[in-house]
């Protein structure tokens, strides 16, 4: 049976049922107007917020630490590692800049999966398993564990210097803004719900998230070496087409199934009322829940091209736009040369048609 605080007994694992969607709604949507509606008349969301959110200046100075950490690791990992090597592999130039980014992303998401599903799994707390009993032992001031600490801390870092990384490493896609405010979002959930003390369906949320991108990252990087040395691998196609239907899966299992089903329906059902926040942090978690849905319409894109042989390989469809744009630029770019070159030829050929005759010396 559940014990208290969100831990299991021994032996005892089983994983409850989850409401449907409809369910699931049907449960939330009343509770969070009874919430909003039943507000104090003194309510002060400044006030609130000094008093329950317990942070340190050690938990800045170390999020801050990791985020340097992460961006000196892959500029040194870029430099050292990546360049050397995929400039030895010859890959398409538009590739091998691209490659270094999905390489040290790959890297990351699957050393942090490992350790996120220790803690989720490994330990004995029940939040996978029973969503519901997260909040049981909520109170002001919960002490974190040093393992979900370690966790938030490392996350936090990471997204910091996504936003850097995004803005002057990455390739930039038709999504940058779009990109820019997830992680904007999820520096303000993780920081949110760590300062509150929610952080044990922050875990939950962490590792929703986070397994996908083990697949995505890998599933670029196969596509990027497919073709090296001036030679097409079809291995890289076929392992890339792997990796892809397993980022669909998860997409689909973690961020539409579990992440609402869990998350969303026990941020929304039950939250105790003492629980501080509880409608902002829902409002985040929607958010993000917005994302993960248009997000899905890229995936829903390219399996439908894929399907209707408009498209012969996997490829990341937010890429697609511009380099359809740089494509028809290359081929204005050659019609204009080529019609310079006739109108030279032709105006050449004018001109000397056009040139009186030399004079015979002979006939003077």
């Amino acid at each position: 049976m559940t014990g208290t605080g969100g831990h299991v007994d021994a032996g005892d694992t089983a994983i409850l049922p989850m409401p449907g969607y409809l369910g699931m709604l049907q449960t939330i949507i009343p509770d969070q107007i009874d919430r909003l509606s039943n507000l104090p008349a003194n309510f002060s969301y400044f006030n609130q917020f000094s008093e329950y959110c317990l942070w340190t200046y050690n938990d800045v100075a170390v999020t801050l630490g990791y985020a340097v950490l992460w961006t000196f690791l892959r500029y040194v990992l870029t430099v050292i590692v990546y360049k050397p090597v995929y400039s030895r592999m010859k890959l398409d130039p538009k590739e091998e800049e691209k490659i270094p980014e999905c390489s040290f992303k790959a890297l990351w998401y699957f050393c942090s999966v490992i350790y996120t599903y220790h803690v989720l799994f490994n330990k004995d707390y029940t939040i996978f398993q029973d969503p519901p009993s997260i909040f049981e032992d909520w109170v002001y001031g919960l002490e974190i564990p040093s393992d979900i600490k370690f966790l938030y801390l490392y996350q936090l870092g990471f997204y910091l210097h996504s936003v850097y990384a995004t803005v002057f490493m990455d390739d930039i896609r038709s999504d940058f803004y779009l990109m820019l405010f997830h992680h904007f979002l999820t520096i303000a959930l993780i920081g949110f719900s760590f300062i509150i003390r929610y952080h044990k369906i922050g875990i939950l949320v962490i590792f929703c998230h986070d397994i996908t991108d083990v697949f995505l990252e890998s599933a670029k990087w196969f596509v990027y070496t497919k073709v090296r040395n001036g030679k097409t691998y079809m291995l890289n196609e076929h392992l890339g087409n792997i990796m892809f239907g397993g980022f669909t899966i998860t997409w689909v299992l973690c961020r539409l199934y579990w992440y609402p089903l869990k998350v969303l329906y026990c941020a929304g059902a039950f939250c105790l009322r003492r629980m501080p926040f509880v409608s902002t942090f829902n409002f985040m978690l929607w958010a993000l829940q917005l994302i993960n849905i248009y997000w899905f319409c890229f995936i829903l894109q390219l399996l439908i091209k894929l399907a209707l042989g408009q498209a012969s390989e996997v490829t990341d469809t937010r890429e697609i736009k511009d380099r359809e744009e740089r494509e028809k630029k290359k081929k204005l770019m050659s019609q204009s040369n080529n019609s310079i070159k006739s109108d030279g030829m032709s105006n050449g050929v004018e001109s000397n048609s056009r040139q009186p005759p030399v004079p015979n010396k002979k006939d003077d």
